[in-house]
């Protein structure tokens, strides 16, 4: 008969794992005696989206592990943030900048993805912007995930918009390459992300952000400073590797990219 009993939650200070200190009280059921030990659980944790749902990701984390009581879904939180603060260090003032331009929109929910699938079939490039938007802030609820995975007409929508319109709008890349950085959390979505052909179109986008990096133009970036264009372009190409870094998990698939 064993009892854990959270001591502490904290992340690594080097590695991607929230480390969790417990103790386990062991008692004999013969003799009666009990022995108390202290122990240690790395928890890793992988690549996470731009938009990560902390509080439901810190719950569910908590909820699979028997070793943190519920008191402490908090540090968890604490760590799952600082973690985030790690991995997009210099995404942070443009996620700020976003969170303050999503609250404009009502919130999204599942149930309304139709009206977003039409936002993002309009011929109007900020309209598809809109609806990406939308779709993102459905995918920060991970409850979400399966229905919009199963979702066969939004997945081909989003994967065929994203395939064919890469080359228009840099804002639209990045909305549309954070819905599938969400989704690619998540291993079991990767085989449905890699035959949408999620993982060639990333790459074809990063090579044309990285060529229009190189060989900027008056006409491409009229009216704007070079530091907003540096962090624009920084922004998409880190979101398409942080993606790529995720698919790449299976072998297979990280050959292909290789190649």
């Amino acid at each position: 008969d064993c009892r854990y009993r959270t001591r502490k939650v904290y992340l690594d200070s080097s590695n991607d794992i929230i480390v969790v200190e417990y103790t386990v009280e062991k008692r004999d059921k013969r003799s009666g005696e009990s022995s108390v030990g202290h122990k240690q659980a790395k928890i890793q944790i992988g690549p996470l989206a731009f938009n990560t749902n902390v509080s439901k990701l810190a719950n569910s984390i908590a909820k699979n592990n028997k070793y943190i009581s519920d008191k402490y879904v908090l540090e968890v939180e604490n760590a799952i943030d600082q973690l985030l603060l790690r991995q997009f260090p210099n995404l942070l003032e443009a996620y700020n900048e976003d969170r303050s331009k999503s609250s404009c929109f009502e919130n999204a929910h599942i149930d309304e993805v139709g009206s977003y699938l039409d936002l993002l079939y309009s011929e109007n490039t900020s309209k598809k912007v809109d609806g990406a938007v939308m779709v993102l802030q459905v995918c920060t609820d991970v409850e979400n995930f399966e229905p919009l995975v199963q979702n066969k007409q939004l997945m081909s929508a989003i994967s065929r918009i994203y395939n064919d319109d890469f080359e228009l709008s840099l804002e639209l890349n990045f909305n549309l390459c954070r819905i599938f950085l969400a989704l690619s959390n998540f291993s079991e979505t990767h085989t449905i992300l890699c035959n949408l052909g999620i993982g060639g179109t990333t790459l074809k986008m990063i090579d044309l952000e990285l060529r229009r990096v190189q060989h900027r133009t008056e006409a491409d970036y009229a009216n704007r400073s070079d530091e907003e264009i540096v962090k624009q372009h920084d922004s998409v190409i880190f979101v398409g590797l942080s993606l790529l870094q995720n698919l790449a998990e299976n072998t297979v698939v990280e050959r292909k990219m290789v190649k």
